[in-house]
């Protein structure tokens, strides 16, 4: 049986600096802060000046969700121009919060927000997943989970209680630097290519991982959101678990760099973490003291949970799709209902409402350790591959070859790109097509086709005549 398998476009991959991945990651702190005062519709005890209507937060939270799948499933091509869109009306929407008018108005303007805040997340991931390269993407969320974490702690503190007001001040300004980094993007997150391939086994295989992929930003997030309402339950709760997710975030990032452990090995570390945290945060009920390393255990669940960029990144690679970033954003919805149900129906018995939680983080542990070898193993071969990919066109690109040598001018009067170039190289050298596709980080159908182009622009058909084409041009140079 032939199936379709989307091949995604990787020249069209991006690497990102660190700063501007900074900027934009400033996304999640106003995340954050939209669910701190949204009552306790997504929180336990959230705090807020406005008559928000538990029900109606739910529904534009939930639509925000519905909009962003539908949307990013159809409009996938113009994913960045509809999320400038959204964080201008956002941007509106908090300025118009600080006019003199009735709750009822302050009340419509927090729902539009909230909407835009969830429907951001579609948008978050199918960039993530679709436009940055493997590195870039891992690098945001680690770096940007670290910044978050530390201003997240300083403005949800109990030492100083922000008041709406300065809350929506720096929500409109965090607004203003997104806006300017989703600006400094490309505009265009390329639709994957489509090609017909037969279906191996090794691609049923991967559907498990796949699975996998999908459910732990699904089941680390319901965590989190719970996680951090152990946190409110005491004084400093939310500092210590932020500052927590912190200090964790930045031993993940040492462990990383200094012995290149697969973030996915580590994640099993952060459930097993989150485990014990649940249980203590169901004795903490019966001996108080113990819900301060309960705090510190479940904070395990930031990163994780802040990884989902990465997971959906990984998941491009299984299967290049449009409905990863959708896909993710399934998730995210499913998550709000549960979580608005079972605070809803628990927040009178906390103690089974922690015990469920430890139960479900012990079982998707037990299924997460199963497919994780085949996760880190995936991430190596994408590690690998780029670098394979960046030394090869780091060593053949133009730029790469002495000046005397007059090729890559003539090269470039004949319309051949970096890539082109690259590949020319390679062929030359003795290099097969799929050692080129494993190289350079393509599929083989992407080799022969870039291969047929070339030879069309050089005029040649065959690997003699295209040693000849180049002999003859550095001779009539």
């Amino acid at each position: 049986m032939r199936k379709i398998y989307y091949k995604t476009t990787e020249d069209k991959r991006i690497t990102v600096p660190l700063w501007l991945l900074l900027l934009i990651s400033l996304y999640m702190v106003w995340q954050m802060g939209v669910l701190f005062f949204s009552g306790t519709t997504l929180s336990l005890y959230g705090r807020t000046p406005i008559p928000v209507n538990g029900t109606l937060t739910t529904v534009f939270v939930a639509l925000g969700y519905v909009v962003t799948i539908a949307v990013h499933l159809v409009f996938y091509k113009y994913t960045l121009y509809i999320g400038k869109a959204v964080i201008v009306l956002s941007l509106a929407a908090t300025l118009l919060m600080f006019l003199p008018v009735g709750g009822d108005f302050l009340a419509a303007m927090f729902y539009i927000t909230a909407f835009c805040c969830t429907f951001l997340i579609g948008t978050t991931y199918s960039v993530e997943a679709g436009l940055y390269d493997n590195k870039t993407v891992l690098k945001s969320n680690l770096y940007g989970t670290l910044f978050v974490c530390v201003i997240i702690a300083i403005l949800q503190n109990d030492f100083f209680k922000l008041p709406f007001l300065a809350f929506n001040v720096i929500s409109a300004l965090i607004l203003v630097l997104i806006l300017i980094g989703y600006c400094l993007l490309p505009n265009t997150v390329d639709t994957p290519r489509i090609s017909i391939r037969k279906a191996t086994r090794e691609k049923k295989l991967a559907r498990l991982p796949l699975i996998g992929i999908f459910l732990s930003p699904f089941v680390s997030t319901m965590l989190l959101v719970f996680a951090s309402a152990i946190a409110e339950t005491v004084k400093h709760g939310v500092f210590i678990f932020y500052m927590s997710g912190a200090v964790g975030t930045a031993l993940w990032i040492l462990i990383y760099k200094k012995w290149r452990v697969s973030p996915f090995k580590i994640s099993t570390l952060a459930f097993a973490l989150s485990i014990i945290g649940f249980i203590l945060a169901s004795l903490s009920l019966i001996y108080k003291p113990l819900v301060y390393p309960a705090i510190i255990f479940t904070s395990a669940n930031i990163l994780v949970a802040n990884m989902i960029g990465f997971f959906a990144n990984t998941a491009f690679f299984y299967r290049p799709t449009r409905i990863v970033g959708s896909g993710i954003a399934i998730t995210g919805l499913i998550v709000a209902a549960l979580q608005v149900l079972l605070l809803d129906v628990f927040r009178d018995n906390l103690s089974l409402l922690f015990a469920i939680m430890g139960v479900i983080a012990v079982l998707f542990m037990v299924f997460y350790m199963l497919i994780e070898p085949a996760l880190s193993h995936k991430f190596k071969q994408l590690q690998a591959a780029q670098t394979s990919a960046a030394d090869v066109v780091a060593s053949a690109t133009p730029e790469a070859i002495p000046t005397e040598n007059p090729l890559p001018q003539q090269a470039a009067q004949l319309e051949l790109s970096e890539r082109d170039w690259a590949i020319v190289e390679l062929i030359m050298s003795g290099y097969t097509v799929p050692e080129i596709a494993k190289a350079m980080f393509y599929s083989e159908e992407s080799i022969k086709t870039y291969k047929k182009n070339i030879y069309q622009k050089l005029d040649v058909h065959s690997k003699k005549e295209l040693h000849a084409a180049v002999d003859k041009i550095k001779v009539s140079n």
